[in-house]
């Protein structure tokens, strides 16, 4: 293998006094020489008999894969108005090593072949990226594939026909716009370049496919509240968990505290239904990062791919679990309402006779009023105590009396309470509904 970087991004940029944008931009960058595929000059005795193999130009842009004499046209005014506005012409170049594109399967060293269709949409992402990052908000581009030198390369030629970026204040180049792009803002665009390559890999997509559809879509399967091995521990994490449940998010500072418990479950999870399955991932990743060290050119490039996808899975497993607690918190929301509904059930059976019995003690007059019947007429059909005197009667009645509302008192008071428990209960569970994530 190669120890050259596979992929390489730097930036030129002409002044306006240079002048030439137009035909840099359009004649230049689409020249013979430079743009005809090695697949054409083999075969070139019967692209002449088919006529000529370029009616359309190796130029493309942000919305065409190829363009035709009159867009060329309108693209050189475009240009030469940027020229005479003061825009300078940003020039990156995207140069591959040829050997690390046959070994992504993007060319043929044999014919000379070359996916030009996934490279443009490579392309075109990385250079809307450098775009928005040095905040040209009015920029028009093109670019063209060369094949001219031992590595192929594209060529991007960028300009404002209105300029919007800030102008050099002191020094030689005073009143003019800047022209170079930032370091960081070239390592985004070939960071980009070479992840949209990688990620195309059948290891890469092996890897997101173990990590999303067979541990993540597993969990969603088997939650750890079902299971009892794991009940207690995950029981210990939901009650921790703050009592707002909008941060209940593994992102989220608010839960920073409690990361690592969460993280704990998830090994354990891990551990438990996908050990292999991980270990295949670990495996992958290995080999992912020396593909990684190889598109940069760096063999000391930390394993920051493996180290990102590994947090991603404890980031997405995190948020299933705690999904699965909100879940949990319902049922057992749920689980109180039904246990306090069978009280109430229970307490109104056991109190109704006694407020029926109260109230058979009740009469209405001629008026409608109700009265409550003397203490004598009541105990005289209900009990066989003898009384000595009217005064003893008399007190017992009003005793009687007293216990009866009494009791209705505490029944009213107790019946209240459980209607105010009902509505907050209904209150939560209304709440938890609308804070669901599938809402």
């Amino acid at each position: 293998m190669g120890t050259s970087p596979g992929v390489v991004v730097a930036n030129e940029f002409s002044r306006s006094e240079d002048g030439g944008y137009g035909e840099y931009a359009v004649d230049y960058s689409d020249r013979e020489e430079a743009v005809t595929r090695p697949w054409e000059q083999a075969y070139a005795s019967y692209f002449f008999y088919m006529e000529n193999p370029r009616k359309s130009t190796g130029l493309f842009t942000r919305d065409k894969d190829s363009l035709q004499e009159e867009d060329k046209t309108i693209l050189k005014q475009i240009f030469d108005t940027a020229e005479r506005n003061g825009s300078p012409l940003y020039r990156p170049i995207i140069s591959f090593d040829n050997e690390w594109l046959e070994q992504n399967g993007l060319y043929s060293k044999e014919n000379g072949w070359l996916d030009e269709k996934t490279l443009k949409i490579i392309v075109r992402e990385a250079v809307e990226k450098g775009i928005k990052k040095e905040e040209l908000t009015n920029a028009v581009w093109t670019a063209a594939f060369h094949f001219n030198t031992d590595n192929i390369h594209c060529h991007v030629s960028c300009v404002e026909p209105i300029p919007t970026r800030s102008v050099i204040q002191t020094g030689e180049y005073a009143g003019e716009y800047r022209g170079k792009f930032k370091l960081s803002t070239l390592y985004v665009m070939k960071g980009s370049v070479a992840n949209a390559i990688l990620m195309q890999q059948p290891e890469n997509l092996k890897i997101n496919d173990i990590i999303r559809n067979k541990i993540i879509d597993g969990y969603k399967q088997n939650p750890l509240y079902q299971n009892r091995e794991f009940l207690e521990q995950f029981i210990s994490v939901y009650e921790l968990l703050p009592e707002n449940k909008r941060n209940w998010n593994y992102g989220m500072n608010t839960l920073s505290y409690l990361r690592s418990d969460i993280d704990d479950l998830s090994k354990a999870y891990i551990d438990k239904y996908h050990k292999e399955e991980f270990k295949e991932l670990q495996h992958l990743l290995q080999d992912a990062d020396q593909n990684y060290r190889r598109a940069y050119g760096d063999s000391k490039l930390k394993s920051f791919y493996s180290d990102g996808k590994i947090n991603d899975l404890y980031k997405r497993l995190g948020n299933q679990i705690l999904k699965s607690m909100k879940e949990y918190d319902k049922i057992v929301k749920e689980d109180r309402f039904a246990k306090a509904t069978e009280t109430h059930k229970g307490l109104t059976q056991n109190r109704r006779p006694a407020k029926e019995d109260y109230y058979k003690n009740k009469y209405k007059d001629k008026s409608g009023k109700w009265h409550t019947k003397k203490s004598s007429e009541r105990l005289k059909y209900k009990s066989k105590t003898k009384f000595h005197s009217n005064s003893s009667l008399h007190e017992f009645g009003k005793l009687a009396d007293s216990l009866l509302q009494a009791m209705e008192t505490e029944y009213i008071n107790v019946h209240n309470q459980f209607e105010h428990e009902i509505m907050v209960m209904r209150a939560d569970l209304h709440i938890d509904d609308e804070l669901s994530p599938d809402n």
